[in-house]
C-alpha cells in the first residue's frame, strides 16, 4: 500500500504538458489522456488504492474533497474522467463531482428535502393563481406553431421541387420537327426575406416555454445553514445551481398532480352541484303543483290572486335556482335571488344564445297569472340546463302533504306573534279539512276563513273571525290597537288549541 507522500511524488511527476509529439512517448509510458493533462495509469491506481474516501463518501452519505489527492491542475472535467476510469457504474450514479468535490447522491437528496416544503407551496401557488393553467396552453401553442411552421416547410420543399422538375423538364415544340427547351429559373430577390423570416419563426417556435417555481436565492437560502455547518458554504453557490433544475421539475410534477387533482374534484363538485339543484327544483316543482291543486279550491274570484301570489314566491325561487346554476356554470358568480324581473330578464339577455329563448319564456310566466303556462315552460328551462322534469308520483304527495302540516304546527307553537299565529292556523286547518296544502299570505287569511266557515264549528268560526278582527284592528295602529294587542295575547292559546285540534274534535264535513 503506497504512502500519500508517495502518490503526492508521482503526482507531482505528471505536471501539465502539451499534448503534441510528446504525447506518443507518454503513452508509451501506460499515460491516460485526460481533458487538459495527462495522467499515468499507476498514479490513478495508487490514488484510489490507497484511500478509501470514494467509498466512505458513499456509505456515509456525506462528500470528500479530492483536492488534497489529486494534483492542482485537476479540474471538474478531469475528475469525472478519473471517475469514469476507476469507478464502477453503479458507483458513479451514486456521486456527483463539484468544485473537486465528490458528493454522495443522498447527501443532495438530503438538501433537496430542506426545499420540499416550499416547492409544494409555490407549485400549489401556480395553480390556484391560473399561471400553471397558462403555462400548459403556452405549451400546447408552441406545439401548435411548430407544427405549422414544419408542414408549411414540408409544402414549401414540395413545390420547389415540383418546380425544379419542371424546369429540368423543359418545354416541347410541335410535330415530329419539335424541338426540347429548357427554360431558366429566375430567383426572385423576396425569397431571401423570406427566408430570415422563416429563420425567425423557427427560433420563436424553439424557444421553450418555461415556467420557474423556485429562484437560486430561494435555493441558497434553504440550503445555506446545512452546508455551512458542514463547511460547506464555499459550494452554496454550485450546489444551488445543481439543484434548482430538479427542483423546478419536482415542482411542475407536483403542479400537475394538484391540478388533475382539481378539475377532477370540480368536476365531481359540478356533477354533485347539478344533481343537488335538479332534485331541489323537481321537489319545489311538485309543492307547486299541490299548492295550485289546493288553491284552486277556493272561490273563483280568490283563485288569481292566490295564482299570482305563487307564481311570485315559490315559481320565483325555482327561477332563481336555475338562474344561479347558469351563472356558477358560466364563472359568472352572479346571485340572482334578489332581482326584479327585468333585472332578471337583463341578465338572460348576456347570457350564450342557447338559454336566451326558453329563459325568457319561462321569466315572463312569472309575472302572468298562470300555473300552467308555468309549468309548461320550466321544461324547456330545465332542458337547457341538461336537467329533467321528473314524473310525478302521486304515491309521494300525502307524505308531502303531511309533512307541511307537521313543520306548519311546530312553527305554531313557537309563535308568538298574534297575525303570525293566525295565519299559520288558518292554512294547518285548511290542511286537515281538504287534505290539500295552500300557499298563502296574511292579506288572505279573511278568504280562507269564509272558505273553512263549513267545515268549523259555529264556535269555532265565531272564535276565529272575532280573532281575526282583533288583528285587524291592532294592525290599523288606531286608538285601539294596543287594547287589541292585549286580548290577541290572551287569546292565542285558544286559537293554537282549534289549530292543533280541529280533526280530533270537530271531523271534517263534505
Amino acid at each position: 500500500m503506497a504512502s500519500w507522500e508517495e502518490v503526492k511524488r508521482l503526482a507531482a511527476d505528471f505536471q501539465k504538458v502539451q499534448l503534441s509529439s510528446t504525447t506518443q512517448r507518454l503513452s508509451e509510458r501506460n499515460c491516460i489522456e485526460i481533458v487538459s493533462w495527462l495522467m499515468n495509469r499507476k498514479l490513478i491506481d495508487l490514488i484510489f488504492t490507497s484511500d478509501a474516501d470514494i467509498e466512505e463518501c458513499v456509505s456515509s452519505k456525506s462528500y470528500t474533497d479530492l483536492q488534497s489527492s489529486l494534483p492542482s491542475i485537476c479540474n471538474d472535467t478531469d475528475i469525472k474522467m478519473v471517475l469514469d476510469i476507476v469507478l464502477t457504474p453503479q458507483k458513479q450514479k451514486q456521486v456527483i463531482v463539484i468544485s473537486n468535490f465528490v458528493i454522495s447522491t443522498s447527501f443532495i437528496n438530503e438538501l433537496a428535502k430542506k426545499c420540499e416544503f416550499l416547492v409544494q407551496e409555490r407549485a400549489k401557488t401556480v395553480v390556484e393563481s391560473g399561471k400553471y393553467q397558462q403555462y400548459q396552453t403556452d405549451i400546447q401553442i408552441s406545439t401548435n406553431k411548430a407544427q405549422k411552421a414544419d408542414d408549411v416547410e414540408d409544402v414549401k420543399i414540395d413545390k420547389r421541387e415540383e418546380r425544379r422538375k419542371k424546369a429540368a423538364g423543359g418545354k416541347s415544340g410541335g410535330g415530329t420537327q419539335g424541338r426540347e427547351t429548357k427554360t431558366k429559373s429566375t430567383k426572385k430577390p423576396s425569397r431571401t426575406a423570406k427566408t430570415v423570416d422563416n429563420d425567425d419563426d423557427y427560433e420563436v417556435h424553439e424557444k421553450k416555454v418555461t415556467l420557474e417555481l423556485l429562484n437560486l436565492d430561494d435555493v441558497k437560502l434553504l440550503i445555506q445553514t446545512k452546508l455551512e455547518d458542514e463547511g460547506l458554504d464555499e459550494l452554496l453557490e454550485d450546489i444551488s445551481e445543481y439543484l434548482l433544475p430538479t427542483l423546478n421539475e419536482s415542482g411542475l410534477e407536483i403542479a400537475a398532480g394538484i391540478y388533475a387533482t382539481t378539475v377532477s374534484d370540480r368536476t365531481a363538485s359540478r356533477r354533485h352541484t347539478h344533481n343537488d339543484v335538479q332534485n331541489k327544483v323537481n321537489a319545489l316543482l311538485g309543492d307547486v303543483r299541490l299548492f295550485d291543486k289546493g288553491l284552486k279550491l277556493l272561490p273563483s274570484d280568490v283563485q288569481p290572486q292566490l295564482c299570482k301570489y305563487l307564481l311570485k314566491t315559490l315559481c320565483t325561487d325555482i327561477v332563481n335556482e336555475i338562474l344561479n346554476y347558469i351563472s356558477a356554470e358560466e364563472g359568472l358568480n352572479t346571485v340572482t335571488d334578489n332581482f326584479t324581473n327585468e333585472q332578471r330578464l337583463k341578465f338572460v339577455n348576456d347570457l350564450p344564445a342557447e338559454y336566451r329563448g326558453p329563459l325568457q319564456a319561462l321569466i315572463k310566466t312569472v309575472s302572468g297569472q298562470s300555473i300552467d303556462e308555468f309549468t309548461g315552460a320550466i321544461e324547456e328551462g330545465l332542458t337547457v340546463c341538461s336537467m329533467i322534469l321528473k314524473k310525478i308520483d302521486k304515491k309521494k304527495d300525502r307524505v308531502v302533504i303531511l309533512n307541511h302540516k307537521h313543520g306548519l304546527l311546530e312553527q305554531l307553537d313557537k309563535c308568538e306573534d298574534p297575525a303570525l299565529a293566525l295565519h299559520l292556523s288558518s292554512i294547518i286547518i285548511f290542511i286537515s279539512a281538504t287534505q290539500n296544502i295552500l300557499h298563502a299570505s296574511g292579506r288572505h287569511v279573511a278568504s280562507i276563513l269564509a272558505f273553512l266557515k263549513q267545515y268549523l264549528s259555529p264556535e269555532q268560526s265565531a272564535e276565529l273571525t272575532s280573532y281575526h278582527d282583533m288583528v285587524t284592528l291592532m294592525l290599523s295602529g288606531g286608538s285601539e290597537a294596543e287594547n287589541a294587542k292585549e286580548q290577541l295575547k290572551e287569546k292565542i292559546s285558544v286559537i293554537k288549541k282549534i289549530a292543533n285540534e280541529y280533526k280530533k274534535t270537530s271531523g271534517e264535513k263534505s
